[in-house]
């Protein structure tokens, strides 16, 4: 139990990092109206309660059947597939909320580790109880989600107990970061609704 704890609080670890990475560099750009706009690394924001969350999404997102997660791609690597999916037309999580990846962006929040953690996973179960219709999971050819990733841990689970999702369409993602061209015809299915949770 205690291996697979510390394995689980690595992950938190270095995916709370990888979002710091990416995240911390768009600091300067103007926000929108969920956060207010005289945030900054220099006045900052408590994070916004799990019951709060779902007021930040635009109205209406994410769209039925657009919804797009990622696992096992690096920090470095996020932004280029999260560029991949918003060209292909589907919805990943920063694209959902009324400030744009401002909301997620650690910089304009005042709270421990522990309160940031706790805030990108309460984020991450939102997007994925807000999705419905078909989702798509974005992984490399040949892989399985590691069974510590927020997205086996956290928003499969909330997939899957929110009702909403008919089916999860696996997309292979290949060596230049991108998903398949034709994914809209992609029926690999890699969890439809009744089945139980895939195993890893």
């Amino acid at each position: 139990m205690s291996s697979t704890r510390s394995s689980y609080v690595s992950i938190m670890v270095f995916s709370l990092c990888g979002l710091i990475l990416i995240l911390v560099s768009q600091a300067d750009k103007v926000l929108a109206s969920a956060i207010p706009l005289t945030v900054s690394r220099h006045q900052r924001v408590t994070p916004p309660s799990r019951e709060e969350i779902p007021s930040y999404l635009i109205p209406g997102q994410p769209s039925p059947n657009k919804s797009i997660f990622f696992t096992g791609q690096s920090p470095i690597d996020r932004p280029a597939v999260k560029e991949w999916a918003a060209k292909a037309g589907l919805t990943s999580i920063g694209a959902v909320w009324q400030s744009g990846d401002n909301f997620l962006e650690i910089s304009n929040y005042n709270a421990t580790y522990e309160e940031l953690v706790q805030f990108q996973l309460d984020f991450s179960t939102v997007f994925a109880e807000y999705s419905s219709g078909i989702a798509y999971l974005l992984i490399a050819k040949g892989f399985d989600p590691n069974p510590d990733s927020i997205f086996y841990t956290i928003e499969l689970e909330a997939l899957i107990k929110s009702n909403k999702v008919n089916k999860i369409i696996r997309l292979d993602m290949k060596s230049d970061l991108t998903g398949p061209e034709d994914w809209s015809s992609v029926d690999t299915v890699y969890w439809k609704k009744g089945d139980p949770k895939p195993g890893v």
